[in-house]
């Protein structure tokens, strides 16, 4: 019907409402028709209420974006699912319970152009400290893959051009695990990272 909506009870005595209290569904709508939304992106979601913004933000997005959502309360979560049945098929959103399961989707989630981070109005009143840290999370998660990312294209040409140099020493060679409680003094491992040269003084 578009009236169902959840109001939170703060530690002062006062309410506030998590969604709309009048007609969340034609508010979420508003929300999504403000966010700057560009193809093939990945959207970060901050509270998910009762489910009308993440049902507003799958109609605006494409069908080939996806959706990662944090919902900082175990009660709001399991009252999404029951008032949103239909997500639990949804393949371009993941629901997430913690920040070590958001990472781990976020690193794995596939190709993607433009992230982009939102929340539902209300959370960031009501949850502030959680959202900042969330922001700064992703901003740290997302310059970390980007390193990764321009650490591979920098040495990918090298990379491949040692491995298939060594291959006929990698088909001989045995791993390096073969010798736990094996070998007798200090060990050196050495890896073909691109610190090697630097190092190998040492």
């Amino acid at each position: 019907t578009g009236r169902m909506a959840l109001v939170a009870h703060l530690e002062d005595g006062l309410e506030k409402w998590m969604e709309d209290k009048d007609n969340p569904k034609a508010a979420a709508q508003r929300w999504v028709t403000r966010m700057r939304y560009m193809p093939n992106s990945l959207v970060t979601l901050f509270g998910l209420g009762t489910g009308w913004h993440l049902r507003a933000l799958l109609g605006r997005i494409g069908s080939q974006d996806k959706v990662i959502a944090w919902e900082p309360e175990d009660d709001v979560l399991a009252l999404c699912r029951q008032h949103c049945p239909e997500l639990a098929t949804e393949r371009r959103v993941w629901r997430v319970k913690n920040w070590d399961e958001f990472k781990s989707i976020f690193m794995y989630v596939g190709q993607w152009d433009n992230l982009i981070t939102a929340s539902i109005p209300s959370y960031t009143e009501l949850y502030p400290s959680e959202w900042l840290a969330w922001e700064e999370k992703i901003r740290r998660e997302l310059n970390n893959l980007q390193t990764d990312q321009a650490t591979t294209e920098y040495f990918a040409r090298r990379w491949q051009e040692n491995v298939l140099r060594n291959l006929k020493h990698i088909s001989g060679s045995g791993a390096a695990a073969r010798g736990i409680g094996q070998w007798k003094g200090p060990v050196i491992l050495v890896s073909a990272g691109p610190r090697l040269s630097k190092n190998i003084h040492l």
